[in-house]
């Protein structure tokens, strides 16, 4: 019988055959953690020597930069902790993980990556096996170089048709979010296959991390783009791919042309509703940036959309970009003076509010909505606050009209998109 992504990946990486269910000792090709919780494997390794140094990286990117003396105390242990043990560690201002590890090639198609991090997830893009590790994981890599994995059962959905204008790949994740809800998947996986093949690869990274926290092992998305398919032969890419008499779990079928501006209601991803039916809602804060979407083609929707507008006075819209490549990228391609010039307040690179010790913590009351993939409740610090999950055009749509907006109805006529027209 043939083998499903999962299946391909993990029989090569452990070099038995294994099938949904089974466990097996898997090579790793890269493990991390980040600022908040490298300080609890520290205590947890000890005094335990550390074999596989070179798979392992930590990344500074939730509380960046140290908003308190105590954070600034953690993150110089951090950097003693990687010196000491000659550790890949990138510093506060690199961007987040799931970036930096695409931007510095330390993904492996056919690979695993296992991280403390939600949003790894999107490297199933590009036919790598990427979860989320638990301090244990780490340490395993670290010590052996494997982790100890079962086999996930897989869900296969085929895509048809095509998004509408102003649909994004948010907003797609987020209608498949609704529809698997009552499969009450965990810890196993989804290959997301069709349509799915017109995604820029830039969306279908956006797609898969949007998933992060709905308990699902691993995601995929195939066929693959350019970057990955000119890098390797076919007979290799087969590698990654699934045979054609795989076993699924079940296989579902979804006409993208049917998806509408979406969002999650607070307080869980969950929670999806039509923009529609909270149309008009107040809001306090906008946020757009981080794993989902602050990479440079994300920017450049926001500035096109920005362009000779104001962010509305009663909203405070932040500006998150991925890392800091993206925003060199940014500041060289002028769209950091109409971010600048619509009154939107750029932050440094990283997850921006989201961890909840600054950078925009709301207040009491405060309706909040972002492109981030988590609106639990107290995401932001405040459990007092409300937090909505959308896509970039109705984040910035609701953020110019100072209310949730669905973009369908915003106005925005090619004129006003040039210099001087409003």
């Amino acid at each position: 019988m043939g083998q499903t992504v999962s299946e391909k990946i993990l029989s090569r990486c452990s070099g038995s055959i294994l099938e949904a269910g089974h466990k097996g000792s898997c090579n790793i090709d890269l493990c991390f953690s980040n600022d908040i919780t490298t300080p609890l494997l520290i205590d947890k390794l000890g005094k335990k020597k550390l074999f596989y140094k070179k798979k392992y990286a930590i990344f500074l990117d939730h509380n960046t930069p140290a908003p308190n003396t105590a954070v600034a105390g953690t993150h110089s242990l951090l950097r003693k902790f990687a010196k000491k043990n000659n550790i890949r560690l990138f510093d506060v201002g690199k961007g987040i993980s799931s970036q930096l590890i695409w931007e510095n090639n330390l993904y492996r198609p056919g690979g695993i990556i296992l991280g403390t991090d939600s949003y790894v997830n999107c490297f199933g893009a590009v036919g790598t096996a990427a979860g989320k590790a638990t301090l244990q994981d780490i340490i395993s890599v670290l010590r052996e170089g494997k982790s100890r994995i079962v086999v996930p059962h897989t869900y296969r959905i085929v895509l048809k048709g095509r998004l509408s204008d102003k649909i994004s790949a948010v907003d797609a994740a987020l209608f498949l979010i609704s529809k698997l809800k009552r499969y009450k998947i965990r810890d196993e996986a989804i290959e997301i296959t069709g349509k799915v093949g017109d995604f820029s690869l830039s969306e279908r990274m956006s797609m898969l991390s949007s998933f992060a926290q709905t308990g699902i092992k691993f995601l995929f998305s195939y066929p693959f783009c350019n970057r990955v398919s000119l890098n390797f032969k076919h007979s290799e890419i087969k590698n990654f791919l699934p045979d054609d008499d795989c076993k699924y779990k079940k296989t579902l079928e979804f006409n993208l042309s049917d998806i509408p501006p979406l969002l999650s209601r607070p307080h869980s991803i969950l929670k999806v509703s039509p923009v529609k039916k909270e149309e008009g809602t107040k809001i306090d804060q906008a946020i757009l940036g981080g794993g989902s979407s602050g990479r440079l083609n994300d920017l450049r929707i926001a500035a096109k959309i920005l362009k000779d507008k104001r962010i509305n006075p009663s909203v405070r819209f932040f500006i998150v970009p991925a890392s800091y490549s993206i925003w060199q990228r940014a500041l060289k391609e002028g769209l950091v003076r109409i971010f600048l010039n619509s009154g939107a307040v750029l932050l440094p690179p990283g997850y921006g509010p989201c961890e909840g010790d600054h950078q925009g913590i709301p207040a009491d009351g405060e309706i909040v909505i972002t492109t981030a993939n988590n609106n639990s409740r107290g995401i932001m610090g405040n459990y007092k606050s409300k937090v909505y999950l959308s896509s970039k055009y109705t984040v910035i749509a609701s953020a110019i009209k100072g209310e949730i907006t669905n973009p369908l109805d915003f106005k925005h006529s090619r004129r006003s998109l040039t210099k001087g027209g409003r």
